[in-house]
């Protein structure tokens, strides 16, 4: 008995089309327009034999296809997440305390230790996020999700310059925590005023107090931000 054909020509008054209810540019669906199911249809129609009479007809042969596809592909994609894990496993197993780049979770391999420096939490395990605020309203002009727990001051450069990209604004100055110092940035060179928190005295290379053109110029910046 031959296979029964799929009929997509009739459309269901009370329910839309299932290829206009899924994602066009997902992966599988690009893969169903790369195969020629007609000519899988004319090629594989030929093992059935059409001399056998009553019986359920076979199901139609794009969907046998399909669903073997599927678990071909659903079974590569299991092994290869077993063998990741496996090899995760292994090295959490075998890793030592004074290792570096130590694996702290399986679920999340990505996760860091991160140091606090404070009594009462000295570590945390996550991944760092740096976060660019307007002076005056606090609003968040950009955001960097930092992988590796590089040192706090060896971000500054690259999180003003996507600052200044976004917004298509030039900083006059930035105020960081003590966790900066040393950040590298040389502030004649880069036209930016660099202020740690809890510092008194600048040097020659790091500017003087905020005057109040600086604070005109940052309350402008929060002013074109929020419009």
């Amino acid at each position: 008995m031959k296979p029964s054909e799929i009929n997509n020509n009739q459309d269901n008054l009370f329910q839309s089309r299932l290829s206009n209810q899924i994602n066009p540019r997902h992966e599988m669906v690009i893969l169903s327009k790369m195969i020629n199911w007609d000519g899988l249809e004319a090629e594989l129609s030929s093992f059935h034999i059409n001399t056998c009479k009553g019986g359920q007809p076979p199901k139609p042969v794009r969907l046998m296809v399909g669903l073997l596809l599927l678990q071909h592909l659903h079974q590569a994609a299991l092994t290869k997440i077993f063998s990741t894990k496996l090899s995760q496993t292994k090295r959490l197993l075998a890793q030592q305390k004074t290792d570096n780049k130590k694996l702290y979770s399986l679920h999340e391999p990505a996760v860091d230790c991160i140091s606090k420096g404070k009594a009462r939490i000295r570590y945390e395990f996550g991944c760092k996020v740096s976060l660019t605020t307007t002076h005056k309203q606090g609003l968040v002009i950009a955001s960097q999700s930092i992988a590796g727990n590089p040192y706090d001051g060896h971000t500054l450069k690259s999180a003003l310059k996507q600052s200044e990209e976004l917004t298509n604004i030039k900083i006059k100055s930035a105020c960081v925590d003590k966790g900066y110092k040393g950040h590298g940035i040389d502030q004649e060179a880069s036209g930016i005023n660099i202020f740690i928190s809890g510092q008194k005295k600048h040097n020659s290379s790091t500017s003087a107090k905020v005057s109040p053109d600086q604070s005109r110029n940052n309350s402008n910046a929060d002013r074109q931000l929020s419009q």
